[in-house]
């Protein structure tokens, strides 16, 4: 038989004051035995609960952009790299990442070193490419 953690109100304050300190969502659920699938399963049969968590996300991104609106008071970086790395964060304030477009070049001779580079595959970025000649 599986026991399953209980989280009573003492447990669901604590999570939530968590949250608001910056701890994961899931890893503060983690602290009281629930793993991923526990968790979305608890805040789906808990919708105020559900509700309460996103406020306490939210309570904490406020406490980051605050921060960083004080730049000038203190470690605005810090502050700016969770907002962008924190996982309950990154969705929303992470920047998209660019890809830059490589071509596949395949070395047939290395003068500096024939044997270990002849035959590989490597990728050039395109900006790097030589620029063709004109004749």
């Amino acid at each position: 038989m599986i026991t399953r953690p209980i989280i009573d109100a003492a447990a669901r304050s604590q999570i939530l004051a968590h949250i608001k300190r910056g701890v994961a969502v899931s890893t503060a659920f983690l602290l009281y035995e629930l793993d991923d699938t526990q968790r979305a399963a608890y805040l789906d049969a808990h919708p105020k609960f559900h509700i309460q968590v996103r406020q306490a996300v939210e309570y904490y991104q406020t406490v980051l952009l605050d921060k960083i609106e004080r730049a000038a008071d203190g470690d605005w970086k810090a502050s700016a790299w969770l907002l962008s790395n924190h996982p309950d964060q990154r969705e929303t304030f992470a920047p998209a990442v660019k890809t830059i477009p490589v071509v596949k070049v395949l070395l047939m001779y290395n003068r500096d070193e024939p044997q270990q580079t002849r035959g590989k595959v490597i990728d050039v970025p395109v900006h790097q490419l030589p620029a063709p000649d004109d004749a």
